[in-house]
Parts: C-alpha cells; structure tokens; sequence
C-alpha cells in the first residue's frame, strides 16, 4: 500500500508504480525502501518547422530560417538536490552517446575529417582524419538573399548546465563549431537519397552530390522545405567549399535571453551608420573572435571589438590603426585623407607584405530597412500557433497574439519570393522561378515552365511535385529591434514545460555573435558579422 511520502510502493503494482504515483517515465523502477530514482540522463530533440526561430545576421534576409529535424543531444545527470524524488535542481554535463543511437536517434559521434566515419575515440579517426566529435544533428541548408551554404554543427567540448527535474527549467553552456559551406541554390547540402527509416543505422540510401557521391547513407535529417530535402553525416559537403569554421557560444535557457545595445559595443562600421552602436563584431586578434564589447577580446588576449587588423601579408592578424603617413599631422590616427594635409592615411608600414589594415566581413549596421528603423510585429506568445505573424487572438490557439521579439522594416523593402515551397529564392515575376519547375509528360519533359502552355501534352509542376513555384509569397524585410540605439534590446524567448512522466516539450532560446565567413556574397548577403538568435523548441526526455 502506498503511504503519504513514499515515492511508490513496490508491492501495489501498476497503482502504485513510479510512474503513476511519482510522474516518472515508464522506465523507473521502484525500490523496496520505495523510492523512484532520479533521472541518470536527459535527452533533447530538436523539432523542425515554423514555430522556432533561427535568425542569423543584420540585413535580414538570414532572418526565419528552420532547423533540421532530428537533432538528438543528450546530457548525463548528477548532484540533485534530492536523492529521489523529488529530484528538485540536477547538474548537466555531456555530451554522451545517443542512448537509441541507430536505432531511432541519430548517431552524432563522428570523426570532423569525414563525418561519415562513426567513432568512440580519435584512435577510431586514423584513416578519416581529425578527432572523434559529437554533432548537434545532421548537415543543415540555409540560404540568405539567394547565397545558399550548408553547415555543420560540431560541439566544441563540454555542455554544462542545471535543470529542474519537477519544473523543467533548463540552461546549460554549450560551444559550436560551425562549419560553414557555400553550395547551390536549390540544393546547398548534399542529400541522402532513396533510404528507408531515419537512424535506424541501415545504410540504405545513396548520397547524391559531395565527396561520398555514390556512396551508401542513412538519413540523420530532414529539412521542412522539400527541395532541401533529407541530409546526413554521413553526405559531408566538399572541403574545398568551406568558407568558415565559426565559433558560436550556444548558451541557452528556458527564459529569456536578452541583448542590450550599450555604449560599450562597437561603433557600426557601414557608412551611414557609424554613429549608431552594433551589437556583435569580432576582435583584432588572428582568430577573428566574435565579440559585443572591448572586455570580450581582452578575455581572449586581443584588445577592440570591431578593430583593426592586418588582412593578408606577412602580418595577418596583427591589430593595427590607420595613421597619418607625413606632413602635419604625421602619426595621429585617422580614418579618410583629410584628416592628413599634405599626405595620406595608410597602415602601409604596419602591414607588411602587401597586407592592409581593415575588419573582415561585411561592415556592420544594425538593419538595413529603407529607413532605418525596426518597428515590433505582433507574433503569438504559446499555443500551437507559436512566433507566428498574427493581428487577433483567435489566429494563436491555446496564446496570446502580442508585439513580441520579430522586427519588421515597415518601410520597406517589400520584397517577394517563390512559393508555395522555394520561399528561399527571390523573385520579381513567376518566371523567375522557372528554373524551380519541369515539365511533367508530353513533348517537354523536364523542360523549365510556369504555365502548363509550354508543356504540350503534359503540366508543368515544381520540381518536388504539385503546384508550379510561382512568384507569390511578399513580405517585408526582416530585422533585429535594437535600431542601433543605446537602451534597445534584443531578445529571445525560452519556455519552460513541466514534465510529464519525465518527458516535456520546452522551447530553448539563445542569443550568440557570429563572425564572419571568408565568402563576401555570404557576408554581405547575411550581415555578418553579426548577431545571431535561436528559439528551438524540442522533446526533452529524462531517462533512468
């Protein structure tokens, strides 16, 4: 019989079990002093689709992204506060192996020369190369102004964090490397085509482009846009299109994160806005390290966020200023050749061999709407309907409709894309995106086409079937709602979810700088360097 205090009773069976007495997942057993242990791992499963959010950069057109579905991570658990339950506040430490790692979850731990190669240590990586690493999911296709890349998310060390085993509060320190790749639009990241189940570790499936074409592939994910269709670790881009091993400082929590633009950020560098403040650039060290203040490259053994450095030459890396190279002013720093009568503004002693003194990536400005300004569009806050665009309450079922984190350039650009499924291609008439449609049956098989009139005999469907991609889809330009001004914040909401027999569907949100990339077409069309923004909402499972 089950008594006040105990956690269960071992001889009550099914009624008194730690699942029904104590909300624990199916897997706890009780034991003879009636206790239900506490979680001894916890798994996070990233859910794809609209109601995240995955904004990267300042112009915008990085902004709405998606992630890919199945990105398992999972985290061992130690120090609760309670012995049993209730556990109250735990530790987190990972990553560990995947518990169901090809049999339902993805198998992250691979070797970084040829994620194909699965791996236990970096004695496992002889022949592929580079060390044995977990992944946080599969190869994820992003595009930003028509420049698509593909990137793969490395976890840079260890994951440490507390989580709430009865509240299911969570935030936890989490380090990326972020390879990006440049590939082509429609298809940035090779794909894993014709397999069966995802990670059920059958290779059944053939990847179709990179350096592992032709060879064999189980699917690790899917994109919620057809035409990037499913990826794997085991299709890895080609290394001759990296443009980027980029840090990213993943820290997370179930609350709200936020950035607030201070005078201690850098000055933006694009022109027009150089007196304005930009939340992220990078240091003048070799490394390139993102940064929001000064304090964050002295941390690092740099000194100016947003600094100089020499690009190129036998100095690369090297932190350097602009100076007055002769006449009156000789030595004063400067910015433009007036500020020197008689000579000119150069570094040219500074950065040897043919390097010059400047910041790498795109120069920096908080948005780019035709007037500068980020007015706050209302989304819904819970519900199914979550980060959704919405006017009325009855468009967020089981929320609210309120002004939330989304910016939007209200005047303008107003800009239009293809639909309903290549919202990532721009357009400014249905045939400009032709090239996303064939020609079904008849004389013109796969033939480009708008209209079913250019196919005789047969139709004219996109190519990932159904409905021709036609110029349909406007909106106004994305952005951040900090407007460059001192006080302005940014944030990033998290939602916590009280467990249901150790299972929960929380949302995660993080706000992290993201350098920029050696392609200028990646830079200028994100903006980076630049702020990044991640709501990712999940299954979140604890395990005994």
């Amino acid at each position: 019989m089950w008594n006040v205090g105990e956690d269960c009773d071992p001889n009550g069976g099914a009624a008194t079990s730690c699942e029904a007495v104590a909300n624990t997942g199916a897997g706890f057993t009780c034991t003879q002093t009636c206790e239900c242990g506490c979680p001894a791992f916890v798994k996070f499963t990233g859910v794809a689709g609209t109601i995240g959010v995955l904004d990267s950069g300042w112009t915008g057109l990085g902004h709405d992204a998606t992630v890919i579905s199945d990105g398992t991570v999972t985290v061992g658990v130690t120090s609760c506060a309670g012995t049993s339950r209730p556990c109250g506040q735990c530790s987190l430490l990972g990553p560990v192996d995947n518990l169901n790692a090809d049999n339902g979850e993805i198998n992250n731990h691979r070797c970084t020369g040829d994620t194909r190669t699965k791996c236990n240590s970096n004695a496992d990586c002889s022949t592929a190369g580079g060390t044995c690493e977990y992944y946080f999911g599969t190869y994820l296709p992003l595009a930003a102004g028509g420049v698509a890349t593909c990137v793969g998310n490395q976890i840079n060390g260890t994951i440490t964090g507390t989580a709430n085993v009865e509240t299911g509060t969570a935030a936890s320190t989490v380090q990326l490397i972020s390879r990006v790749y440049t590939g082509p639009n429609p298809n940035p990241c090779p794909k894993c085509l014709g397999d069966g189940p995802a990670n059920d570790g059958i290779r059944s499936g053939t990847c179709d482009v990179g350096p592992n074409v032709g060879l064999t592939c189980d699917v690790n994910g899917s994109s919620p846009n057809p035409f990037w269709g499913s990826t794997s670790l085991d299709c890895p881009p080609n290394s001759g299109a990296q443009v980027a091993a980029l840090p990213i400082n993943l820290t997370n929590s179930t609350g709200t994160q936020t950035r607030t633009v201070s005078v201690d950020n850098p000055n933006c560098r694009a022109p027009g806005f150089t007196n304005a403040k930009c939340l992220c650039d990078t240091c003048n060290n070799p490394a390139t390290t993102p940064c929001s203040t000064n304090a964050d490259c002295v941390a690092v053994g740099a000194t100016v966020c947003g600094g100089r450095r020499c690009i190129g030459g036998t100095s690369g890396g090297v932190a350097c200023s602009l100076t007055c190279a002769g006449g009156a002013n000789v030595g004063n720093p400067c910015t433009v050749a007036s500020q020197c009568p008689g000579s000119s503004c150069t570094s040219n002693s500074q950065c040897a061999g043919g390097g010059a003194c400047s910041v790498p990536g795109a120069a920096t400005a908080f948005n780019q709407c035709s007037d500068t300004i980020c007015s706050a569009t209302n989304t819904c806050v819970g519900g199914s309907n979550q980060n959704a665009n919405c006017s009325v309450a009855s468009e967020c079922p089981g929320g609210t409709c309120a002004a939330g984190n989304e910016g939007t350039c209200s005047g303008g650009p107003f800009e239009q894309f293809c639909g309903p499924n290549a919202t990532f291609q721009g357009c400014g008439t249905d045939s400009d995106c032709s090239a996303l449609n064939a020609c079904v049956g008849g004389a013109s098989v796969g033939a480009a086409c708008n209209v079913a009139s250019q196919c005789p005999g047969g139709s004219c469907q996109s190519k990932v079937g159904g409905t021709p991609e036609e110029c349909i889809v406007g909106k106004f330009r994305d952005c951040f709602l900090d407007n460059g001004t001192v006080g302005n914040t940014v944030n990033a909401t998290g939602i916590a979810r009280v467990p249901v027999h150790d299972q929960a569907n929380p949302t995660l949100a993080s706000l992290f700088c993201i350098g920029p990339t050696t392609s200028g077409s990646v830079n200028g069309a994100a903006g980076l360097p630049g702020l990044g923004r991640l709501e990712l909402p999940g299954l979140a499972v604890g395990v005994p």
